[in-house]
């Protein structure tokens, strides 16, 4: 009777990758060769083994070589072969299967050939990669957004790039912080078959809030005289109208005009002012401490 034993990848596992859930079920970049091989060719009693393969849209098994205990792939998917070859693979197919049929040493023996375990071996596909990237194009000044890959693919790499730098870590989400133009690379981890996403641009709002020095005609503030203070020459790299408070060292308001009048307490007191930008939601405040003179 016939004894066969069991086949498997003699190839780096970074190149022909091994399903984590199927066993005997790999995965290899197109254009790559692999090696299968008998784990143990003394289990092979009784037989001459003759390595087959097949196509899965076929189901037709087709024969390699035969008493080696180990069996070069060639390049998946072979390089065009004559028409007619059967190498040649069929249209649309991704997947080829390998296994070895141990066949009787005399015919007619009356025994049945045995058969090792089958080994699947898929092309990588392409990656396909969503539209558009998900985030905030508008955020404040020490702030950050998470930018995110549309519907990424668990089995990809994506690899960021800010400004056409890589940036790291690699995943399909990214912090950025930096006012900058974002792009995405997924990859299956075959060379040439890596696509970007769209560029995304991020821009970085930032409120510069200014308080002049009193204006005249109290421009030298004297006690119990009313001083006007602007804040209008405040700046804001965003679009959008500013919004002012003005508010003392302990909150109380003043004012909510670009420009206050108002009249310091003769020991002194800090004017607060918050420019708000509605639009983007971002703030920023300056201060100025005003003490009067006292006397002529």
């Amino acid at each position: 009777m016939t004894a066969c034993g069991t086949i498997e990848s003699k190839t780096d596992p970074a190149i022909l990758v091994p399903d984590p859930v199927t066993p005997d079920l790999f995965s290899i970049c197109p254009g790559t060769d692999a090696t299968l091989g008998m784990v143990d060719p003394d289990l092979f009693k009784n037989c001459a083994p003759v390595w087959q393969f097949m196509f899965p849209s076929e189901g037709i098994w087709k024969e390699l070589g035969s008493t080696n205990a180990n069996q070069n792939t060639n390049n998946l998917p072979a390089l065009p072969p004559p028409p007619g070859s059967p190498y040649e693979w069929p249209a649309g197919e991704t997947c080829i299967v390998y296994r070895i049929e141990c066949r009787p040493l005399t015919d007619p023996s009356g025994c049945d050939p045995c058969h090792s375990n089958e080994i699947t071996i898929c092309l990588k596909d392409i990656p396909v990669v969503a539209t558009t990237i998900s985030g905030t194009s508008q955020i404040c000044e020490g702030d950050q957004t998470t930018l995110s890959v549309d519907n990424p693919d668990p089995d990809l790499i994506y690899n960021w790039f800010c400004n056409g730098l890589e940036v790291f870590p690699d995943g399909p989400t990214y912090e950025a912080s930096q006012a900058a133009c974002y792009w995405a690379e997924a990859s299956n981890g075959c060379p040439g078959d890596e696509i970007e996403t769209p560029k995304f641009c991020l821009e970085v709002c930032e409120i510069k809030p200014i308080i002049s020095c009193p204006l005249a005609p109290n421009d030298c503030p004297q006690a119990g005289v009313p001083i006007t203070l602007s804040g209008c020459d405040s700046e804001d790299n965003c679009a959008g109208t500013l919004e002012y408070a003005w508010t003392d060292a302990a909150g109380t308001p003043l004012g909510t005009d670009c420009m206050l009048t108002h009249t310091p307490d003769p020991a002194g007191t800090e004017y607060i002012l918050t420019v708000t930008n509605p639009t983007t939601n971002c703030s920023a405040t300056a201060s100025l401490l005003i003490v009067p003179c006292m006397g002529n």
